[in-house]
């Protein structure tokens, strides 16, 4: 595991063209599992209530290993089902790395795989420069309609 945290720290850090993901989403995942950690994975399930499973990879290594996705390839990856909570979090990093059009595609897809307070705030802040460059159309098109699906019970505190 150290030999792999040194190898995408060091390769990603200065030349990260020299490593990257190759054709299939399998390498993807064995690069999690290899970037795992049973400490931080027991600290994680204690503070998220997520229902995916937990490898136990920090976020700076998810977000190393999104980079070595080749930008011709984000859309292959983000096609697959996510099978932790590592991969919906690497999901949204690499719908992030997409031009703001290709995030709107993608954006209802990932709420669906948000299911606590972490995989929510890092989803909004990997796409808030995508959010604020286009803050007028996000809040026309997506926001509104986001807003307008909340359930009634939800906006209602109880007397």
């Amino acid at each position: 595991m150290l030999a792999f945290w040194y190898n995408v720290k060091m390769n990603t850090a200065h030349d990260h063209d020299s490593l990257q993901i190759g054709c299939d989403y399998a390498q993807l995942q064995n690069m999690l599992e290899q970037s795992s950690d049973c400490d931080y994975r027991a600290f994680t399930i204690k503070i998220c209530p997520s229902k995916h499973r937990f490898l136990g990879v920090r976020v700076p290594v998810i977000r190393k290993i999104a980079k070595l996705v080749p930008p011709e390839r984000i859309e292959d990856f983000i096609e697959f089902q996510p099978n932790s909570y590592e991969e919906v979090l690497l999901r949204g990093f690499l719908i992030a790395r997409l031009s703001y059009a290709a995030m709107l595609k993608w954006f209802d897809s990932q709420l669906g795989y948000v299911d606590d307070w972490s995989t929510c705030d890092l989803f909004c802040s990997a796409i808030r420069k995508l959010v604020q460059n286009n803050q007028d159309d996000f809040l026309e098109n997506k926001l509104k309609g986001l807003l307008s699906s909340v359930p009634e019970h939800a906006n209602t505190k109880e007397k």
